[in-house]
């Protein structure tokens, strides 16, 4: 007994008393850690300073978010990783739990063999010939690992992994991963308002732009280098049009928000700016030249979704013309297939279809009707009576030959074409056919 009449502190009480100040120290550091992180990476090289153990952040399918010790091939291992976790139901065990889980090795996962967060072990990182995960150059199998879910609103998010590495794992460690993941939350919840209030922000300059309401002041200027689109660009408007009823289920959702992030890493890596407008079960792109809409569809995968593509356009209007040619589309789209505005609009007039009689009178047209053009108008129409017989049409004309030569390069280099083309020829025909007829209709009433 002390002078008091106390005893003195055992060991036990000693270590529980050193633990608690550890662990008020450990949560210190990863709050104020937490304040200067960019990103889940630097959460998890924090808490792997602090336990002396890699961490890592996944998402549910092994998708690495951000780890302590990053290396090639991390990707691959974590996906493999997860899914052998999968087969043995320690993955639900971690999305059902609230706590961090201890998983023992599994059988038939990749996994890199690290040792304290100063060593990445000695490169032998793999499995043995019968699937075991192992990652010391004996071969024995890889050390546990604590798997600790990320929470937002209930619903899990991440996967936080503590590596066991030399040092068995501790309660410490685990009441550290409960801190890391309550802050990686945080970050989390932060990270996505900012992602949305700028994807607001973007969605309501491309609609602008699709919906020909752009004016060209300051501030929208300064919009527009902000968002990325140059208005001296080309480019393509491209709908992908998802096979989902309306409303939107919450799997129709979910499908569509996975779509639209495989969208934006592919026009990352393509280093050009998402620029997107997202309705209903439409999800609405600009894609610059010389960019090619095939490999993008190729890397999303076509199935249960449609993508229609415009005319090529530059400028604030001609986004407004591109965004009407990929609505004209909407009601043609087939599951699975790109269709392009030049290959489905002339079938549709043919078909009957009002918006794209006008929309084909205006595309093949449109150039020569202004009031210098009507020369050049009127020659087409009698080029198209007379089946494009040169000789036939100068007497109608009473013009030389040599003169409705020139008009015909005059014509050709307005509207683009080459009147060469035998179906593009039809085309003119059936449009100026089509433009008569909807004058005498107009005319009629």
């Amino acid at each position: 007994m002390t002078a008091r009449g106390k005893a003195p502190p055992t060991a036990l009480a000693l270590q529980e008393s050193a633990a608690l100040a550890r662990l008020k120290d450990i949560r210190i550091a990863l709050t104020n850690a937490a304040v200067s992180a960019h990103s889940l990476a630097d959460l998890a090289t924090a808490l792997s300073a602090l336990l002396a153990r890699k961490a890592t952040f996944v998402d549910q399918e092994g998708g690495v978010l951000g780890g302590s010790h990053e290396a090639d091939g991390d990707q691959e291992r974590e996906r493999s990783y997860v899914v052998a976790l999968h087969k043995t139901g320690g993955l639900k065990r971690i999305q059902d739990s609230v706590a961090p889980v201890a998983i023992e090795p599994v059988a038939g996962a990749e996994q890199e063999g690290t040792g304290a967060a100063g060593g990445e072990g000695d490169g032998t990182a793999g499995g043995t010939a019968d699937g075991t995960a192992y990652g010391a150059a004996d071969g024995k199998p890889r050390g546990q690992r604590l798997g600790c879910p990320v929470r937002i609103a209930g619903g899990l998010v991440a996967i936080l992994w503590l590596d066991e590495g030399d040092a068995p794992l501790t309660e410490l460690d685990a009441l550290a991963m409960e801190h890391a993941v309550l802050i990686a939350a945080l970050h989390i919840s932060h990270q996505r308002a900012l992602d949305v209030q700028e994807e607001r922000l973007g969605y309501a300059f491309v609609g602008s732009l699709l919906e020909g309401r752009f004016d060209d002041t300051p501030a929208l200027r300064q919009r527009a280098a902000i968002n990325g689109w140059d208005p001296e660009g080309t480019y393509r408007v491209c709908l992908i049009l998802l096979d989902e009823p309306l409303p939107l289920s919450r799997v129709g959702l979910l499908r569509q928000e996975r779509l639209v992030q495989r969208l934006r890493q592919y026009l990352a890596q393509a280093g050009e700016p998402a620029l997107l407008f997202i309705s209903l079960n439409q999800i609405t792109f600009l894609l610059r030249e010389p960019h090619d809409p095939a490999p993008l569809w190729k890397t999303l995968g076509g199935k249960g979704a449609a993508l229609a593509v415009s005319r090529p356009q530059q400028g604030a209007r001609g986004m407004a013309v591109g965004g009407a040619d990929v609505q004209s589309l909407v009601g043609v789209l087939k599951p699975g297939r790109i269709h392009h505005f030049d290959e489905v609009l002339f079938p549709q007039a043919l078909l009957g279809d009002a918006t794209a009689r006008a929309m084909l009178i205006e595309k093949r047209l449109g150039p020569l009707r202004g009031e210098k053009s009507e020369a050049l108008l009127e020659t087409l129409e009698v080029l198209c009576q007379e089946g494009f017989q040169l000789a036939v049409s100068s007497r109608r004309l009473d013009v030389h030959i040599s003169t409705l030569r020139y008009r015909l390069e005059r014509i050709a280099a307005l509207i683009g074409v080459s009147l060469e083309d035998q179906a593009i020829r039809f085309e003119l025909q059936v449009a100026v056919a089509l433009m008569r007829l909807t004058e005498q209709g107009e005319g009629g009433r």
